[in-house]
């Protein structure tokens, strides 16, 4: 996993966080084990004995050695290896073979959960780290791990607990505070999420990682000023790794700041060739380019590089959208669904491709579990009034709407499609001039004025409300920045209406 604001639950997990108790019991087993090779008396060639590579090759010997001998010691020693190679599956091997022959090993539980979790077998991680726990209570580490995990499943009071935990075992630990102010911010309580990320600073002002997850913070806030400044602040202060990149881009991307953000994600990938997430996003930042083959390349490259990883699908299947291609939207929402059940953004990128496909009941189904789910998430009110719409029922598109914009009040296209519904809709008992503009001029003032889409529907509102010389107004400048052929087409269409002094009527389809 690796850090991507589009989906804050997916943020990098820091690594096993070793207590002075565990460090001291790694050094006496690295020992222990040491002293039953022969090897461990050190090169006969004068090679320093602190070199590297000379360090491993006489770990692995010692390690080596102590199998011999039948010590657990020496299997947790190459566990330890081979997770610091990045060979998960030799790692849980040899961590299974070390708990086999001493059953009561807190640590090596603990070292195989991280191996389970990075080759994301998150049940298993957690059955390791709580058999950690259970062995050793003091055993930071292990309760970060499964709060991190409970954190990504949506389980927060229960990963609150852990880190809770964790705290109190090691209060001098800021960055504890940070991942439980994490925790915070994606249960929705944003207050309690910054004072712990302040607590985490206050701690260790000079650790990056601690600005990274208050930048988290700023972001579910919606503080894009202060993410980007955290963000950058992380990178200064020595966080110049892959996933601090990645980090600040998703922020950029966020600011539609979309130049940057490629510059960021790039530096990502120079870093980390083999950053999954870094593609993914950076597909995004080019499919708000309007450069759809360069999006869907990188997000090739996401779902060939990871996967597992359900963000590379997703990104993938809004790129498909994008090419009203529903069909192929659909089956990697599908697959992203089956990777990660509980991901918003598939399901909504898949009613989206049902809209597509006019499967009006399907979108309706997808909305409608997101909203059981999330009851406060606009786009699926939004998204669903669409299908209610097309099925002739205005009264329940209608409620969707007003419901849209209750729950977020900043939601452009919420205000835009309840003004064409005003406006436009077939049934008079829905029509409301006066509303309709309303609805329409919050949207253009939220917009800065300038979509022409938003100013079309400006124009429809401005014409049922009868100020026909407002409409020729606002549907003139729709069509001077109209680029879309036929879409210009069906804007001239109206606006010879508005000249003639008549309004536009039709079902809503937008």
């Amino acid at each position: 996993m690796r850090g991507a604001f589009g989906d804050a639950s997916k943020v990098g997990w820091p690594g096993r966080r070793v207590s002075p108790a565990a460090t001291l019991g790694v050094m006496a087993m690295v020992a222990v084990v040491a002293t039953a090779s022969p090897a461990a008396a050190g090169p006969a060639d004068g090679t320093r004995r602190d070199d590297p590579a000379e360090l491993a090759r006489r770990i692995g010997s010692a390690a080596a050695g102590g199998i011999r001998a039948g010590a657990s010691g020496g299997f947790f020693v190459l566990g330890l290896a081979a997770t610091v190679a990045e060979k998960h599956d030799a790692a849980i091997a040899h961590f299974t073979e070390a708990i086999r022959i001493d059953p009561k090993n807190a640590y090596a539980y603990g070292c195989r959960a991280d191996a389970w979790f990075y080759k994301h077998e998150n049940d298993r991680a957690v059955a390791d780290a709580t058999r950690a726990i259970r062995l050793d209570p003091e055993d930071t580490s292990s309760l970060v791990l499964r709060g991190w995990i409970r954190s990504t499943r949506g389980q927060y009071d229960k990963a609150i607990a852990d880190y809770t935990a964790a705290i109190q075992l090691e209060p001098w630990d800021g960055a504890v505070y940070g991942y439980r102010g994490l925790a915070h911010s994606l249960a929705g309580r944003q207050d309690e999420a910054l004072a712990d990320c302040d607590r985490a600073i206050l701690r260790d002002p000079d650790n990056g990682e601690n600005y990274r997850t208050r930048a988290r913070v700023w972001i579910a806030r919606e503080r894009y000023d202060r993410a980007l400044a955290d963000a950058s602040r992380a990178i200064q202060l020595g966080e110049r790794n892959a996933d601090a990149f990645v980090d600040r881009g998703a922020i950029r991307n966020r600011r539609q700041e979309y130049d940057l953000a490629i510059e960021d994600f790039t530096e990502a990938i120079r870093l980390e060739p083999g950053h999954a997430r870094a593609h993914a996003l950076r597909g995004w930042s080019w499919r708000k380019k309007h450069e759809p083959e360069r999006a869907l390349a990188d997000c090739n490259e996401a779902v060939r590089l990871d996967p597992r990883d359900a963000t590379g699908y997703v990104y993938r299947a809004k790129v498909w959208v994008d090419r009203q291609e529903p069909d192929r939207a659909i089956a990697d929402c599908d697959a992203a669904l089956r990777l990660d059940p509980q991901s918003f953004e598939a399901l909504l990128w898949r009613a989206r491709a049902w809209t597509l496909k006019k499967q009006d009941d399907k979108v309706i189904a997808d909305c409608s579990e997101i909203l059981r789910r999330e009851p406060a998430n606009s786009w699926a009110y939004t998204e669903r009034s669409g299908a209610w719409g097309r099925k002739r029922r205005y009264d329940r598109a209608m409620a969707d709407l007003d419901d849209a914009v209750r729950v977020d009040p900043k939601y452009i296209k919420a205000h835009r499609v309840r003004a064409w519904l005003r406006a436009t809709c077939p049934d008079d008992r829905y029509r409301d001039g006066k509303l309709a503009v309303e609805s329409a001029t919050r949207a253009c003032e939220l917009d800065g004025w300038k979509d022409p889409e938003v100013l079309d529907t400006l124009a429809a509102a401005c014409a049922e409300a009868g100020d026909f010389a407002a409409a020729v107004k606002w549907q003139t400048q729709a069509l001077e920045r109209f680029t879309n052929g036929e879409a210009r087409s069906d804007i001239a269409g109206r606006l010879a209406l508005y000249h003639a002094g008549m309004p536009y009527h039709q079902t809503m389809d937008r």
